[in-house]
This record gives structure tokens, C-alpha cells and sequence, in this order.
């Protein structure tokens, strides 16, 4: 395994073929915390596809590991190989991640699943979706704003929380 992180690129890539024709890959991601070896092994396991439970629980596992680049090829396996398992809170985290290339993906899932779920709100919804334009994350922020643009005449409660967006420094929405 410890070939795995070699410096050598063409010998961690062989172990990491080995290891995937072995069928071991998936142990070696789930049970290690070497961010020398879990970065070619999370690359393999996310270029392949690979989306069994147990991928996808190491997955999950790894986004809270210290190494950057190993939160980043968690983060965008599960993005890409499994994005129905990521909440909107989990995908609001990962909007404030330094990393542009997990920002821009988690951002475009995030206002997905904030259209989906905002596709049918009423005047009753008001005080969440109020709630909603106090949020961090900027795309958190347009849905609601939208959402609450669908509502018309029925969503001029929210005018000043709306008219308050737009003279704040420092928000970008």
C-alpha cells in the first residue's frame, strides 16, 4: 500500500491498478488516512465511477479529513457519482470550501436541489424563505430570492428584507 503514495507517479499508478484488478481499492480509501495514498486511490476510485455503499460511506468520511486535496476528490466524488446523497446543509458547507473547483460544482447541485425544493412555495412559506436571504452562500441566497419573486404580489412581505440586499456591502447577490 505504501506504493500507493510513491512520489513516483508511474509507480503509484501501477499499485493503484494492482490494488483496483485486486479488488482492494475501496479497503484501501476507507481504511486509510495518508493523504499520500488516498489521493491516487480516490482519484482512481472517482474516475472509474465507482458508487458501491462502502465507496460511497469512504467518501462521505473523507470530507472531514485535514488534507485539502483529499476533501476535494471526496467531495466531488460524491458530487458527481452520488449527488442525492448530499443534503442542502452538507452542500451549503461546501460552498465555503477555498477550493473553486468544489464551490462551482457543490454551487450548481445546491441550486438544483434549492429549485426542486422551492418550486412550490406560497405565501405561507414566507418566513423561511425570509430566513433563507440570511444565509452565507450567495446561491443559497438567489433561490430564495427567486422563490420569493415567484410569489408575486403575494411575496411583498419580503420587499424590505429584498430592498435590504441591495445596499449591503459585501454581499454579492
Amino acid at each position: 500500500i505504501p506504493l500507493v503514495g510513491d512520489p513516483d507517479k508511474e509507480i503509484s499508478l501501477r499499485a493503484v491498478l494492482a490494488l483496483d484488478n485486486m479488488g482492494k481499492l475501496v479497503d484501501v480509501v476507507r481504511d486509510n488516512t495518508d493523504a499520500n495514498i488516498l489521493s491516487p486511490a480516490l482519484t482512481a476510485l472517482k474516475s472509474k465511477g465507482v458508487k458501491t455503499e462502502e465507496a460511497l460511506t469512504a467518501y462521505e468520511k473523507h470530507l472531514q479529513h485535514p488534507e485539502g486535496d483529499v476533501k476535494r476528490l471526496a467531495a466531488l466524488a460524491l458530487i458527481q457519482l452520488a449527488p442525492a446523497r448530499l443534503q442542502v446543509d452538507r452542500l451549503t458547507d461546501l460552498m465555503l470550501t477555498p477550493n473553486d473547483e468544489v464551490r462551482n460544482a457543490a454551487g450548481k447541485l445546491l441550486r438544483a436541489k434549492l429549485s426542486e425544493k422551492l418550486a412550490n412555495v406560497t405565501v405561507k412559506d414566507l418566513p423561511m424563505l425570509r430566513e433563507g436571504l440570511k444565509n452565507p452562500v450567495r446561491e443559497f441566497r438567489l433561490s430564495f430570492v427567486d422563490a420569493i419573486g415567484s410569489l408575486k404580489a403575494n411575496g411583498q412581505e419580503a420587499a424590505l428584507d429584498l430592498a435590504g440586499l441591495l445596499g449591503a456591502p459585501g454581499k454579492d447577490v
